[in-house]
């Protein structure tokens, strides 16, 4: 009779919520549920690792709860700013990094290739021809013309040239006693009108390594219907030690003066609907759309929806996103990570 009175009591005790909770591995009744960090979408009742990335989870608070708890301490929306308020040290956990807002001077990368070119001298000939051509002078058609033939063109490609008065810079000759210092680039039609003679060009092999500077020296007339590029000459620095056709990479760099922008890694993407966090400090962020322009190097121009001076989230954002997420229900924001 004793055994089984004390029977009775360990399954009374066994049974009620104090001391479910008390026991080792039990769950606290303050805790909704568990859930992933960077996939909102995932409701554990229990501890552990997400199914998707792996990542540990983390308790999600009951929000009747009054107490001052991980999750509660991490994240508080206030619905009328939109404002995101996470736990100063939940923010430096996940490695938040933010950088200024500002005007730079920025400069755009028109990324093409061309080839090691032969003697420049016959480009500079057949504009001259061109010249004289335009200007009817006979006696100075006849001086061009006797260059041309100097230094190697036909009489058939000098009547071509004649014809369509445009030069053409595939005519060099070869150079055996100098190392080449002019290639032919080929710039397509749709960023032509950004370049001009005159700009900075980084010239580098096949492999991206290094090889000189140089300077656009003419840019050709007429459009290639089967590449839809332009021909453009480019003197480097220095003489390059390649042989000639040699095909290289070509880096052009257009100014684009001091503009309003941002590093590229804040910007979530989203078609027409960018945004980016702005931090307010002590753990509080704010979601903002905005409106970009071009892109330069590791920056984007900005338009519209950001001043100069904010301070925008460059690392970190997508985990406070996910916060924001899981605090509205685990409801997607649409954004693409």
């Amino acid at each position: 009779m004793k055994r089984k009175s004390i029977f009775i009591i360990l399954i009374l005790l066994l049974a009620t919520p104090a001391f479910l909770v008390s026991c080792k591995g039990g769950k606290d009744p303050n805790i909704e549920h568990y859930t992933c960090p960077m996939h909102p979408q995932i409701k554990m009742d229990n501890p552990g690792q997400c199914p998707i990335c792996g990542m540990d989870l983390i308790p999600v608070k009951k929000d009747t709860s009054e107490d001052h708890s991980a999750h509660s301490d991490h994240q508080e929306k206030n619905s009328s700013s939109q404002q995101i308020k996470i736990n100063p040290r939940y923010v430096q956990n996940i490695g938040v990094l933010t950088e200024k807002v500002q005007k730079r001077d920025l400069t755009q990368i028109i990324p093409t290739y061309g080839k090691i070119a032969h003697d420049h001298r016959l480009w500079v000939a057949q504009n001259e021809y061109i010249e004289a051509l335009k200007l009817g002078d006979k006696e100075l058609i006849k001086a061009t013309e006797r260059k041309l033939i100097f230094l190697g063109l036909s009489e058939k490609w000098i009547e071509t040239i004649k014809k369509t008065k445009s030069a053409d810079i595939t005519l060099h000759l070869k150079t055996d006693k100098v190392k080449p210092k002019y290639i032919e680039a080929y710039v397509y039609q749709e960023d032509i009108g950004r370049i001009k003679e005159g700009l900075n060009v980084e010239i580098t092999d096949q492999k991206g390594r290094f090889l000189a500077n140089g300077l656009i020296k003419a840019i050709g007339t007429l459009v290639d219907l089967n590449s839809r590029s332009i021909r453009v000459l480019v003197e480097s620095d220095s003489p390059l030690n390649l042989k000639l056709n040699t095909f290289v990479q070509v880096k052009i760099k257009v100014p684009m003066g001091e503009k309003l922008s941002i590093n590229t890694q804040a910007i979530l993407f989203n078609g027409d609907h960018n945004m980016v966090y702005v931090s307010k400090g002590k753990g509080t962020f704010e979601p903002k759309m905005i409106q970009i322009g071009e892109e330069a190097g590791n920056y984007h121009e900005i338009l519209g929806g950001l001043n100069d001076g904010d301070l925008v989230v460059t690392n970190g954002h997508f985990l406070i996103d996910s916060e924001s997420q899981i605090k509205m229900g685990g409801s997607s924001s649409g954004h693409n990570h």
